[in-house]
């Protein structure tokens, strides 16, 4: 979902295939997926310019690919120099290689995403590599191979069943593209999260899947994270070669979320923790990362803004964090004062290394609250701090909210400890 894309084709409404509309798709990347047609699905220019919208588009490009729009919102513009008009849609899901009537067809039994990050947090471990010296310690020989063991067949590092319906797995895989006479081969591996559904489910089911996923990589990692591209499989849809079914590629492309424009430099090292430091746990945290998603919702999205990239750091930073924590400890643990919380939180983990010490002035943080949230008199709240105390401030109980979390989806305090001393990250 990170490269635009432009197709020309033809385009119809899914009960009138035969009035097929010349028009152009683009795709541009965190901006939007756009339909301008030349003409409309309507000959009367007062329904054509009312705005109508479709729950449906279907299309086939020059390039011979299916296309279906979903949630297409029209605007129209009348071209008076061809005395046509042109037709434009705002879509919010596309599908790359497949027509579907409904947005709800319980069409496809997997998908494979990939992410950015993944790799780095889950490494493959697909490759494995032999250097021969000679006796002057020149390169004399080098190999790479498919580090693949019979018991592991199909590449799968982790399986999940998260419920009676749903597995998620971990897979790692290898990337090869030769070139002539193999001069700068390229050679790629890496790690792809598959979700696996036993009955068939919609697109719609996935993305659910999918966006939890990348809420706990996001925790995970201390980074905002999206998918850069997701392949569906419709069990329908296949090629047959002896014997065995390859299934059609099918692209699910919607417009995402994070509008931050700085390009990500991946740093392992600055990760809350890898896979590697988990792997014993795994299989149960991400069970109930699942589970309970619901419980820990607003919580669970809080911290995720919190570390959302910023250029400019505001009160409301602050208030996102302090709202969590209250809203965790009502949650699960008991409904209490703000001072009662904070000092309860504070010594609920008092064994944690990098907070410990922290010395966090409650009284400054209650006050602080009640000024942004209540926008009250200062001289009502004179403990309220602003600028550089309160960004300090913020970042010592955004440490807190990480306990927090980790503790919920079932970390121990050793565990949590560890976590948090082997991390690197300023957050």
């Amino acid at each position: 979902m990170k490269n635009k894309i432009e197709a020309k084709g033809y385009w119809f409404l899914p009960d009138k295939p035969g009035d097929k509309v010349a028009g152009t798709l683009t795709y541009t990347p965190k901006e939007d997926i756009g339909l301008e047609l030349l003409g409309g699905f309507s000959d009367n220019l007062e329904t054509l310019f009312s705005g109508k919208t479709y729950d449906v588009i279907h299309g086939f490009t020059s390039e011979g690919k299916n296309i279906t729009l979903f949630n297409c919102f029209s605007s129209a513009s009348l071209n008076f120099s061809s005395s046509f008009p042109i037709t434009k849609y705002s879509c919010q899901y596309m599908l790359i290689g497949t027509h579907l009537n409904n947005i709800d067809d319980e069409s496809f039994f997997k998908a494979t995403v990939y992410f950015d990050e993944l790799t780095y947090w889950c490494l493959p471990m697909a490759l494995e590599h032999i250097l021969t010296a000679d006796e002057n310690g020149h390169l004399e020989k080098f190999s790479l191979s498919n580090k693949k063991s019979n018991e592991d067949n199909d590449n799968t590092i982790a399986n999940t069943q998260i419920d009676e319906n749903t597995n998620i797995l971990l897979k790692r895989n290898i990337y090869f593209e030769g070139s002539n006479f193999l001069l700068t081969p390229k050679i790629e591996q890496y790690t792809c999260l598959e979700i696996d559904k036993k009955i068939d489910s919609s697109f719609i089911n996935f993305i659910y899947d999918i966006e939890m996923y990348e809420q706990f990589l996001s925790l995970a990692t201390l980074e905002v994270v999206e998918c850069s591209k997701i392949i569906l499989r419709d069990r329908n849809l296949y090629q047959e070669e002896n014997g065995k079914k390859y299934y059609n590629t099918i692209e699910l492309i919607y417009v995402q979320k994070d509008d931050f424009e700085e390009s990500k430099q991946t740093k392992r090292h600055n990760y809350l923790f890898t896979y590697e430091t988990i792997k014993d746990q795994y299989n149960q945290i991400i069970k109930k990362w699942y589970e309970d998603a619901d419980k820990i919702a607003p919580i669970r999205l809080h911290l995720i803004e919190s570390i959302r990239p910023k250029r400019i750091f505001s009160s409301v930073d602050f208030l996102i964090v302090i709202q969590a924590l209250e809203g965790y400890h009502i949650r699960f643990r008991k409904e209490d004062t703000l001072t009662n919380i904070l000092n309860n939180i504070i010594a609920e983990f008092s064994s944690i290394d990098k907070t410990k010490n922290d010395e966090i002035n409650v009284r400054a943080v209650v006050d602080s609250r009640h000024y942004y949230s209540h926008l009250m008199d200062k001289k009502e709240k004179k403990h309220a701090v602003d600028g550089v105390e309160l960004y300090y401030l913020t970042q010592k109980l955004r440490k807190l909210l990480i306990c927090c979390l980790l503790d919920f989806v079932g970390f121990d305090k050793p565990k949590i400890n560890e976590i948090l001393n082997t991390c690197h990250n300023t957050f």
